[in-house]
Parts: structure tokens; sequence; C-alpha cells
């Protein structure tokens, strides 16, 4: 994933650079609708939110517009060459898929900043909790 994230990112920023004339092209052939539109949204998607899962940041999020992005590539590009759930399965886009479905249940791993933020806030509050004094209240 990190490789397709590197590799994705490094084309989306020649696209978004270029124009996405060879993105709208593509998409015009597949007959998508707003062929210019959709290529910049998909190159945008994949540019950030490669970026963002690379950081492991905001990673719940950025997985949604590429998990869109991976079943609009099937069904356009891809479906001609599905017969059945097994050719579904063994397509590369549906391993994105299934990698993009696990990390946005599962969450970030222990080296994301979205981990690293979350271990500050939670020192901070516990060191906050401890710094306050103590109310005992009267039985009544």
């Amino acid at each position: 994933m990190p490789r397709r994230g590197i590799q994705g990112g490094k084309d989306s920023a020649r696209r978004l650079h270029a124009g996405t004339k060879g993105h709208h092209e593509y998409f015009t052939e597949l007959g998508i609708p707003n062929p210019a539109l959709q290529a910049r949204f998909a190159s945008t998607a994949e540019f950030v939110c490669g970026g963002l899962l690379l950081l492991g940041l905001a990673t719940r999020f950025a997985v949604v517009p590429l998990f869109v992005t991976m079943c609009v590539a099937i069904r356009t590009a891809q479906w001609e060459n599905v017969d059945g759930i097994g050719s579904l399965v063994g397509l590369l886009e549906f391993s994105y898929i299934a990698l993009l479905v696990w990390l946005g249940t599962d969450g970030p791993g222990p080296l994301s900043l979205d981990r690293l933020i979350a271990r500050a806030a939670q020192l901070r509050a516990d060191h906050s909790t401890a710094a306050a004094p103590m109310v005992r209240r009267a039985a009544v």
C-alpha cells in the first residue's frame, strides 16, 4: 500500500500539474460523466488522501474518497474483466478496497500521527486531572 500511495501520489501530482489532460481523455473514453471534474476529484483524492495515509493522519476519513475511487475504477475500467466473484476478488483494485476497509475499521497503527496525537492528548488530560486538587464531599 505505501508503494501504491507513493507512486499514486507522484502520478497524481504530475496530473494535477498538467491539468489532468491524460486523466480527462481516459475518463472520456470510459464514458464517465463530466470527465474533467471526475479527473480532478480522482487525482486530488489519490494525492491528498494517499499522503494522509502515508502519514497516518485522519486515516479513517482519508480512506473514504479512496474507497469510492477504487469502486469507480472497478466499475468503469475493469468491469468487462469481471465474470464472477472469483475474478472480482482477483482484481488489484479489489485488494486496495480490502486494505482500505481494514484501515478504516481497524484505524491507524502505533507509529501513525493519529496515534501520537491521541497519546499526547491523553497525557495532557491525565496531567491536568492529576494537577487538579481533590475535593472531598461531606457525608450527609
